[in-house]
Parts: structure tokens; C-alpha cells; sequence
């Protein structure tokens, strides 16, 4: 059987001739040269194929490595979100602390010039003021004050501001005087005894005196 495909075989070749040959041969050439590219195709489409295996892996770690920082983004998300809020709580706490705190330095002020005043009422001022760092501030002539003033009068002016203080604060505490009355202007004692009387009323007040501060008047006062 293979001899008779043989001999029709070469039959078909004697029909071609010596021409029929040269194409025939430059088919085979041809036929080669395709398996030849089919076999670099392949291992190529192989080699394709293990980088497209490798990318396609890549591209699941990468997909896994999305959905966790996607989840952390959300997480993340809501605690900035909380810190934000907390940060907008306490500028507002801030805000309101120093609202508060602004208020309560006026009515200190208001309620410290106001007792002194009262005391020292032989002397009249431009000015009597606390600062935002509760440093008092007296005015008279139009000249720094503060500095001038006489042993007693720093001393009813530090009581004036004492019970300021103590009024605002609600704060409930013995106060306890050294000799009150002893740098005090004879005109000025007076008005301390009133000032405690009255703006001292309700506090335990421990006076330590002299004997000649505690006169019979100063005591019946008292």
C-alpha cells in the first residue's frame, strides 16, 4: 500500500516536471519555516500564558491588598471624622472657657473698683481696671496710680480685690486679717469696718490686733 502512494506519488511529481520540483521544494521550505514560527509561537503563547498566570495572581494580592486598605480608608475615615469633631468640640469648650472666664474678670473688676472706692473715698480715680492677666490697673491724672498708693490704701485695695474674688467664686473660706488696722488713715477705718460688715457679711473673719488698734469704738463697731 505505501509503495502504490509511493509510485502514485511520484507519479504526480513527473507531472510537474523538473519546475513542479523547484516549487514543490520551495513549499516545503515554506511549510518548515511556518512549523518552525508555530513552535516559537507556542513556546511564546507559553511563555505569555505564565506571565499572564503570574499578573493575574499580582492582580488578586493587589485586589485582597485594595479591599483591606479600602476597609482601613473607612475606618480611618471615621475615626479623622471623631478626631475633627472632638477638635471642633474642644475649640468651642475653648471658646466658651474664655467667654466665661473673660466675664467673670469683669464683674472681678467692676466689684474690686467698686469696694475701694467705698474705702478709700477721700480719693477719686481715672481708672481701675484688671487686665486679661488679673494685673489691676490704676489711672489717676491720667498717670499710673498704682504704685503711689499709701501702705493702707494697697492693703484696701488688696481686700477690695480678696472679696471680689471670693463673691465671684462662690469660694467659702475664713479670712484672716494682720493688724487691719494699723496702716489705716483714721478716715479709712471706718469704711473697713463697714466694708467688712457688708461686703464681708457672711464670712468668718479672723482680725489679729493690736492693742491699739482694738479701741472701744473699732469694738463697738464691730
Amino acid at each position: 500500500d505505501k509503495n502504490g502512494e509511493l509510485n502514485e506519488i511520484s507519479a504526480q511529481l513527473k507531472q510537474y516536471g523538473e519546475i513542479g520540483k523547484d516549487e514543490l521544494l520551495n513549499k516545503e521550505r515554506e511549510r518548515e519555516s511556518l512549523n518552525d514560527a508555530i513552535k516559537d509561537n507556542i513556546e511564546k503563547v507559553a511563555s505569555l500564558k505564565a506571565n499572564f498566570d503570574n499578573f493575574t495572581r499580582k492582580l488578586k494580592e493587589a485586589d485582597d491588598d485594595y479591599d483591606y486598605l479600602s476597609k482601613e480608608f473607612i475606618k480611618n475615615k471615621k475615626i479623622i471624622k471623631k478626631r475633627e469633631f472632638i477638635k471642633e468640640g474642644i475649640k468651642v469648650l475653648e471658646d466658651v472657657k474664655n467667654k466665661l472666664t473673660n466675664e467673670l474678670r469683669i464683674e472681678i473688676e467692676k466689684n474690686t473698683a467698686l469696694f475701694f472706692t467705698k474705702m478709700v473715698s477721700a480719693k477719686t480715680f481715672d481708672e481701675i481696671s484688671i487686665g486679661e492677666d488679673y494685673k489691676i490697673r490704676i489711672v489717676k491724672g491720667g498717670q499710673p496710680a498704682l504704685k503711689s498708693l499709701s501702705v493702707g490704701e494697697t492693703l484696701l485695695l488688696g481686700l477690695s480685690f480678696m472679696a471680689s474674688l471670693r463673691k465671684v467664686s462662690g469660694f467659702v473660706a475664713p479670712v484672716v486679717i494682720d493688724t487691719p488696722l494699723a496702716p489705716i488713715d483714721k478716715d479709712y477705718r471706718d469704711n473697713l469696718i463697714d466694708f467688712m460688715s457688708t461686703s464681708l457679711e457672711d464670712t468668718q473673719i479672723i482680725l489679729l490686733v493690736k492693742d491699739t488698734e482694738y479701741t472701744e469704738n473699732v469694738k463697738n463697731k464691730l
